[in-house]
């Protein structure tokens, strides 16, 4: 009892720190009006409703995605908003070095450079581990009185593993690593600013979310020793994490197919209700552009569950077990 009423006072002792601190020595409010925005995953979702803020702001935008029919549709809606902008397109799968090259080029020929980094493209996995490594029933239900006798070894398939994890981590982690580095050149010049959109999930971890989680985890490591780096060249890094946000991404896990209980986004388990929207999310990224936040976690839940997992780790664990099934 005393042990955790000394946490909660260090919880309590630690939020009012950090909101006393977080409210002195703000840094400048950036202007967008006029400035170039790329927008990384442009084409649904919190990237559409990335590019139309901007939009409305005066912002020229560099739009990028997979889908040329849909990435067209963002294009025209973002010139309705704001005839006045001048917005360009490139089509192509970011993993591929083609794809970063005809990023690098269109800012440079068409926009002489960039102010606004917007990495928001990402995929999802639904599995868990045991599909994921194909380990049966049979496995899970080897019993005490045989552990010690000889019988079949177990199979356990890390091609099938490791080709979901090299897939999920070529899109959410080494894809806007190496969009970033090869933009530095131009962030220096224009003292720009990187929003890397991340996720709850890169700062606490649930089942059947695994390497998702993971990919995450390297992501808000990676760009947060970025942000240290860059900062004394006047080029800013906000990591914005969301908690569940509604949109189709469950669509696209990697792992989709792995696990017949899971062949159908519907029946995955996660949040049914209470999910942010596409919109909310892009007015975050753009306060965290503007405003120069080093990380945004939202909505309040997820940010209190955040302090909660520092002190009371085991709650936390009870919690996202529940909520998925385990």
């Amino acid at each position: 009892m005393e042990y955790s009423m000394m946490s909660l006072l260090a919880l309590v002792l630690g939020i009012s720190t950090f909101a006393i601190y977080n409210g002195q020595n703000k840094p400048p409010v950036r202007k967008i009006e006029g400035k170039t925005v790329a927008v990384i995953g442009a084409s649904s979702g919190i990237g559409r409703q990335t590019a139309l803020q901007f939009a409305q702001k005066g912002s020229n935008l560099l739009l990028v995605a997979r889908r040329l029919e849909q990435l067209a549709i963002v294009k025209a809606e973002c010139e309705q908003v704001n005839p006045k902008i001048k917005v360009e397109l490139v089509c192509g799968d970011i993993t591929k070095e083609t794809t970063r090259s005809d990023i690098q080029a269109a800012l440079n020929i068409k926009f002489g450079g960039v102010d606004f980094l917007i990495l928001n493209a990402g995929i999802i996995s639904v599995s868990s581990i045991n599909n994921m490594l194909s380990i049966n029933e049979q496995t899970l239900s080897v019993s005490d009185s045989t552990v010690s006798e000889p019988h079949d070894s177990p199979s356990v398939d890390l091609n099938k593993f490791n080709a979901f994890l090299d897939r999920i981590l070529s899109v959410n982690f080494r894809a806007p690593v190496d969009i970033a580095n090869s933009l530095l050149p131009y962030l220096y010049r224009s003292r720009g600013s990187i929003v890397v959109v991340s996720s709850v999930a890169a700062i606490i971890s649930a089942p059947t979310r695994s390497i998702y989680c993971a990919s995450k985890a390297a992501l808000n490591g990676y760009f947060q020793s970025l942000r240290q780096e860059l900062s004394k060249h006047g080029v800013h890094v906000a990591l914005v994490c969301p908690g569940t946000v509604d949109t189709d991404l469950r669509s696209s896990a990697v792992d989709l197919s792995s696990d017949t209980n899971t062949h159908s986004p519907v029946k995955i388990s996660g949040s049914k209700t209470g999910k942010a929207s596409p919109k909310y999310c892009a007015e975050i990224i753009l306060d965290a552009a503007v405003n120069n936040k080093n990380i945004v976690i939202f909505p309040a839940k997820y940010k209190i569950s955040v302090y909660l997992n520092t002190f009371f780790p085991n709650l936390i664990d009870y919690f996202a077990k529940k909520k998925y099934g385990y």
